[in-house]
């Protein structure tokens, strides 16, 4: 199994967060940061697991990489572009 990919980008007036493998919107937010809030929180749900947000020009501007160590606790890689 690959690693999950949570993205959040434009979708129309709103940012939508999709998942990689999925052909459709999870869910649509009127703020930036509240879909990056949600697809966080779908990361942490999943082991192994990246966010990537695009910027309103469709550029891609962040990405973390979740993970969780032997111990249960959560790490995040942070880059931004």
């Amino acid at each position: 199994m690959g690693v999950k990919c949570v993205k959040v980008q434009r979708s129309g007036a709103r940012w939508g967060v999709t998942e990689s493998g999925l052909g459709w919107t999870l869910a649509e937010f009127s703020t930036w940061e509240d879909a990056l809030d949600y697809a966080r929180a779908l990361a942490v749900a999943g082991d192994g697991s990246v966010v990537e947000g695009e910027d309103g020009n469709g550029r891609l501007t962040m990405r973390e990489a979740f993970s969780t160590d032997a111990g249960g606790v959560i790490r995040i890689q942070s880059s931004a572009f």
